[in-house]
């Protein structure tokens, strides 16, 4: 899938995020960067209401690329 640049529209904003893994939870973290303005987490198990799978294999190829991603086989989500 070919990227694009995003257009900008009076509907939309520019928003810098801050995102983490954590391996305790399996959970994928996404923040505000500043702390404030929101935080939410993304799951890649079924039974969470969390459960976004294509959302979870992009932010963590994203943490894997940055080197930020636990290594070990107990630390790759189901």
């Amino acid at each position: 899938m070919a990227q694009t640049e995003p257009r900008r529209t009076p509907s939309a904003i520019d928003l810098t995020v801050r995102i983490w893994y954590d391996p305790d939870e399996e959970v994928i973290h996404i923040a505000g960067a500043d702390g404030r303005d929101f935080h939410s987490t993304v799951s890649n198990h079924p039974a969470s209401e969390r459960f976004h799978p294509h959302l979870f294999i992009e932010l963590r190829r994203l943490l894997v690329s940055h080197a930020c991603w636990p290594d070990g086989p107990s630390r790759t989500p189901r």
